[in-house]
């Protein structure tokens, strides 16, 4: 921020690419200076953030030719020790670190305490300025003293001009110390250029006081000069020449005494740079000897490129070396880890500017040329005519790198300002390192040099234990030899034996077929392999050809070597066995005769040693010898077998006449006669021959009544012209042969004539998947089984054709019940259609319940009609909407919800041009956007819409879903139809039967709002009972509830209550409205206004089962009330309650002649003439409801 601060306040724009993070350490300040370099950034200037960081950058700086702060100003922070005695001292902030500490500590100890501190505590700073921001440091400023200002411009002049001769003679007059000759007159032309320097800013401040340029050229000469190894006496003894030339010339007291303030000044100036130089230059001696201690331990414990690698690339920048390449002498033959002095070397690796490369396998070049072709430097670099683009380029030391008298290689380091003693030690170290990684590789190589050893002997005790393997296999296939007498099994098991024993990638025997006195065939026998494959469902059938190896080790009799298959022609490749490398073909053969070949198959070039083989041919001999054995014993079991088995066969053709039964019953007894992987039985019929039987084929319903044409020269003819057995090694190489080609391959085929009365009527067809499977050995059994097929389907076809006739006779009949069945059906369906519409009307006849008459109907078109789903829609003919009422079989209910208009969809259709709509497949014509939608949602895809009408009007629709495609017959249309018509009545009927009941309802209300008319006005007419009625009313329908009475007797209850002193429309007013005592003659008119009631109300049929309250309520319990003296329970139940009511309301009312009882005296009244005037189960009640 304060970097900010500042340049603000300069009006200098902030540039975030000239701050480049660092972490306080003197290497981020490298690597700082490093990245403004390598990006080419233009600066004058660095600030640091700490005094490390700052040196850092000083010493990357030097490193590329730049000086402080001639070139470059640098300011730091912290003024740590070494920043004073840096050669150009690091202008810096001094911070009060015991303050900090002491203010630290106080802090903490007052927060602990409980004290409120400050936030922010600020302490003073003190900048010490010093050479590396270009200015002159305290010491010498203070050592002016002031004088006037005093011109003399002659004088100026005059010693202006004697500038070139003056400093001549001053560098005449230098003591030339030992250490300044070596390169003193290379340096003359420099020391010239910076005197010359010197005497011009020192004439110029004695002109210009003040202007402090002569301190300043001065400080300049004295840093780039410390390369020349000049000290301070050589500097005081210039400064002295200095005096003796200028003084003599300056008259001017005053300018002299200004001369010597300036030669006072540049005397302290000389002092203080050789003091510092002296203290730097032991500071950088005992950084590197720490430096150089740490690199001698990590060279001392490396033992590998890698760590070498790691170690130089840290050490060699911190010992102030650039650029370091290593180069060892070619090596030697025998030992490419021994290396030796010659002409060629090879380059190790580099070290450039930070950047290690290992060259582990770098092409040679002439040791001469001691570094290949631009390893230093790039094209650029090199072709650039200003070398001082590239600083100390051409500046390089080779040192040998050397154990002893060993000579290892030698080592090119740029000579630059490190000491020459660190390059010596660095080069010991380095080569002691090389050495010492050498004898590591030299010893690695004799490890791997005895493994290889071990190896060896390793193979030959393998190679001994397989020998032992190969001798034990011997004994136990002799074994097998003497214990399995079938062939296939023994050469199975002989294979699958040598294989999992000698671990060979195959194990093939093959066996020898003559074909007259021609070479002959190799036959596969048998096979193992150490991968997943069948060799055996290939049939592999080989011709005996004497170029191969198989063929030769027929005709020789000898064993057949190839031991590289890809260079040997006389390999014969198996395509299922690509990885074949080498081949063994031994001869199993017995007195000379060639039974087949043993071919060993293994991965490996040359795998099989002449040891090897010669055990492997006696592990032949005695699987030769099994072979024979086998043979004579099969033959002879095949004799024997042969003739039980004609016999079993002939008795087992003969036991059935089933001709659909027979050719599989053939073609299974022939199975045990020859075997054979798939069979047909084929039968001519006409110019085709039909397959009646199969065997073994993989897709047996194919063949079902399969035709195959009969051509002419085709197998079928050949073997109806010769009338014997015909049989093709390979079909693949026959031209007439008709392959299906949905069925894999079989190559073997025999084809066996069916013959009867001398005709062939049709053939056995027989396959194997090997070549040349079948034998005329094989045909000869055939035959002579053949002859009993032929009889047996002979006899089954004679057979078959009078069974044929019976059940030609059978069908006619089963076709006529067949009909009478189908009649039946039909009539049963109409039954169930008549009892569907049964069952609808009483349903309707039973209810006027509209949604239980839809749902039968529904459940019935469901049913009977198998639909999915089905809805009723009824027509609102004032608004001309159609609404669905009733609904089944949806998966939601949204069709319930729908309401269309006459103008939409399907169901509007039918609807307004009164006739059934039927949709076949709604998903090609579907109903308007919102209907289809719904539909789509059902997976509806045949539709069927039915008006219903009846009286010639529309009532509705009746909708039929099917969530697949449907079209009825006649009688399905028929019954939709007829169970629409009952829709149309139960919608018709149910509806007169509402409005019906919607006016009766309204004859009711009309009678009851008289009735009530009638109450208002006897209340009207007696005030001093004005509002009794309808209290009375509700009380007396409240007690009723209480009792249990039912709804419809409660409406009763309540007409009767609001009716009860309806007679006393019939007393005189002078009685019913006198205020006085009635008279007995009154009393006897009053007590008559129940009659008059009655009189009034019986007339009125609607109001009989109300008149108990107004006719009986002044009945008594214990039979003394009146009209009709009733007692007891003969008294109806509603008179019993409203009595007990009546008077309840009378007491707690006021009345004129007195005021109205308290509630307690009211109960307490009642309670006393229960049993007497009132039901005291009613009393009961009616209390406990008050309470």
């Amino acid at each position: 921020r304060a970097y900010r601060d500042v340049l603000d306040a300069h009006q200098i724009q902030f540039d975030p690419n000239l701050v480049i993070p660092g972490d306080f350490r003197s290497e981020s300040g490298q690597a700082a200076v490093e990245y403004l370099l390598g990006h080419h950034v233009e600066f004058d200037a660095l600030v640091a953030s700490n005094d490390n960081m700052a040196i850092g950058a000083l010493e990357a700086l030097q490193c590329h030719g730049f000086q402080v702060p001639a070139d470059i100003a640098l300011v730091g922070f912290d003024d740590v020790d070494e920043s004073r005695l840096l050669p150009a001292p690091l202008t810096t902030v001094r911070q009060p670190f015991r303050m900090l500490g002491k203010q630290v500590v106080d802090t903490l100890w007052r927060t602990l305490q409980g004290e409120e501190v400050p936030l922010v505590s600020t302490v003073p700073t003190e900048l010490v300025v010093r050479w590396s921001c270009g200015c002159l440091p305290e010491y010498v400023r203070v050592a002016s003293l002031d004088a006037p200002h005093a011109s003399q411009a002659e004088t100026i002049q005059a010693l202006l001009e004697r500038q070139e001769p003056a400093v001549t003679e001053i560098i005449s007059k230098i003591p030339i110390s030992p250490a300044m000759e070596a390169g003193w007159s290379s340096h003359l032309p420099r020391l010239e250029l910076l005197l010359g320097s010197v005497w011009s800013s020192f004439i110029r401040e004695l002109e210009e006081p003040a202007s402090n340029c002569f301190l300043t050229d001065l400080g300049k000469a004295l840093h780039k000069l410390q390369e020349m190894k000049t000290d301070a006496d050589t500097w005081h003894s210039i400064l002295t020449e200095l005096r003796r030339r200028v003084l003599p010339y300056l008259s001017d007291r005053l300018m002299a005494m200004q001369a010597e303030n300036l030669l006072q000044q540049a005397r302290l100036l000389v002092s203080d740079t050789a003091q510092r130089t002296q203290a730097y230059r032991r500071y950088l001696m005992e950084r590197q000897e720490a430096v150089f201690q740490e690199f001698n331990s990590a060279m001392n414990t490396n033992l590998d490129m890698g760590m070498l690698e790691d170690v130089l690339t840290r050490y060699l920048p911190l010992m102030g070396i650039q650029h370091c390449y290593a180069v060892l002498y070619t090596q030697a033959e025998n030992n490419p880890y021994q290396v030796l002095p010659g002409g060629y070397s090879r380059l190790l690796f580099s070290y450039k500017q930070g950047q290690f490369v290992l060259h582990m396998n770098s092409p040679a070049f002439p040791s001469t040329q001691l570094i290949p072709e631009g390893t230093l430097f790039s094209e650029s670099e090199t072709r650039s005519e200003d070398r001082s683009l590239v600083p100390g380029a051409w500046m390089f030391v080779v040192m040998p790198l050397a154990i002893g008298e060993k000579q290892l290689g030698y080592l090119l380091v740029e000579f630059g300002p490190t000491d020459w003693e660190i390059y010596g030690r660095a080069r010991d170290l380095i080569s002691s390192s090389i050495f010492r990684i050498l004898l590591v590789r030299q010893q690695e190589q004799a490890h791997k040099e005895v493994e290889r050893l071990l190896a060896i002997a390793q193979q030959r005790t393998i190679e001994l234990a397989h020998r032992i393997e190969q001798l034990d296999l011997i004994n136990r296939v002799g074994r097998h030899a003497t214990s399995l007498l079938y062939l296939n099994t023994l050469l199975s098991q002989v294979a699958g034996l040598i294989q999992s024993t000698l671990g060979y990638y195959a194990v093939v025997i093959l066996l020898v077929r003559k074909n007259g006195g021609e070479p002959g065939q190799l036959c596969l026998a048998a096979a193992a392999t150490a991968e997943p494959v069948d060799l055996m469902e290939d049939g592999l059938i080989i011709p005996i050809d004497f170029n191969s190896i198989l063929g030769q080790a027929v005709s020789s009799g000898k064993s057949q070597v190839v031991s590289n298959v890809k260079l040997d022609p006389r390999y014969y490749s198996i395509e299922k066995l690509p990885r074949t490398s080498s081949q063994l073909a031994l001869p199993l053969s017995i007195g000379g005769h060639v039974l087949g070949v043993l071919s060993l198959e293994s991965v490996e070039q040359n795998g099989f040693s002449t040891g090897e083989v010669q055990v492997l041919q006696t592990l032949a001999d005695q699987i030769a010898i099994a072979i024979q054995n086998a043979q004579l014993y099969q033959a002879e079991q095949d004799r024997r077998q042969w003739a039980e088995k004609l016999e079993e066969v002939g008795r087992k053709l003969s036991s059935t006449l089933d001709l659909q039964e027979v050719p599989g019953r053939v073609l299974e007894q022939l199975e045990s006669v020859v075997p054979y992987e798939r069979g047909s039985v084929l039968l001519e019929d006409g110019e085709s021959m039909l397959i009646v039987a199969q065997r073994g084929f993989p897709e047996p319903g194919r063949l079902s009544d399969l035709r195959i044409p009969i051509h002419q020269g085709d197998v079928y003819q050949r073997i109806v012209a010769s009338q014997r057995p015909l049989i093709i090694d390979d079909v693949v190489a026959e031209n007439t042969w008709q392959q299906l080609d949905w069925l894999p391959v079989d190559h073997s085929w025999m084809g066996i004539p069916l013959v009867s009365k001398g005709q062939a009527f049709g053939m056995i067809s027989l396959t194997r998947r090997e070549i040349a499977a079948f034998t005329n050995d094989d045909a000869m059994l055939v035959s002579t089984f053949s002859s009993q097929a032929a009889i047996a389907l002979e006899n089954a076809r004679l057979y078959s054709e009078i069974a044929s006739l019976n059940e030609h006779l059978e069908s006619i009949v089963t076709r006529r019940t067949d009909e009478l069945n189908k009649a039946n059906i039909t009539l049963e369906k109409r039954i169930k259609h008549l009892s569907a519409l049964r069952s609808i009307d009483i349903t309707i006849t039973s209810s006027h319940d509209l949604r239980l008459i839809l749902y039968v109907l529904l459940e019935q078109v469901l049913t009977q009609l198998g639909a999915d789903a089905a809805a009723v829609v009824q027509l609102k003919p004032y608004t001309q909407t159609l609404e669905t009422i009733a609904g089944r079989g949806f998966r939601t209910s949204q069709f319930s919800k729908t309401r269309l208009r006459l103008t939409e969809s399907y169901a509007g259709q039918a609807a307004y041009e009164q006739r059934i709509i039927h949709v076949h497949d709604l998903t090609k014509n579907p109903d308007e956007p919102r209907r289809a939608a719904l539909m789509a949602a059902e997976g509806f895809i045949s539709y069927y819409g039915v008006p219903l009408v009846a009286g010639g009007q529309v009532k509705g629709l009746l909708e039929v879903f099917f969530r697949s495609r449907f079209k009825g017959d006649k009688d399905w249309d028929e019954f939709l139809d007829a169970i629409a018509g009952q829709a149309a009545i139960a919608i018709d009927s149910t509806t007169m039967f509402e409005e019906l009941q919607r006016a009766n309802s309204e004859l009711i209300q009309a009678y009851d709002a008289t009735i009530e008319g009638w109450s208002n006005a006897l209340d009207l007419r007696d005030q001093e009972t004005e509002g009794h009625t309808l209290r009375v009313t509700e009380m007396t329908v409240r007690l009723a509830q209480a009792m249990g009475m039912s709804d419809a007797d409660l409406v009763h209850v309540r007409r009767g209550a609001l009716l009860h002193d309806i007679g006393k429309m019939a007393i005189p007013d002078q009685i019913l409205l006198k205020p006085n005592p009635l008279t007995p003659e009154e009393w006897e008119i009053m007590r008559k206004h129940p009659q008059y009631a009655y009189d009034l109300l019986s007339t009125i049929s609607f109001l009989h089962p109300a008149l108990d309250i107004p006719y009986y309520h002044h009945e008594k319990w214990d039979g003394s009330g009146y009209p009709s003296g009733l007692k007891g329970s003969q008294i109806p139940l509603a008179a019993r309650l409203f009595a007990v009511v009546d008077v309840w309301d009378a007491l707690s009312s006021d009345r004129p002649y007195r005021l109205a009882w308290d509630g307690e005296r009211v109960g307490e009244y009642i309670r006393s003439l229960a049993g007497a005037h009132f039901d005291p189960h009613v009393v009961e009640v009616f209390l406990r409801l008050l309470s």
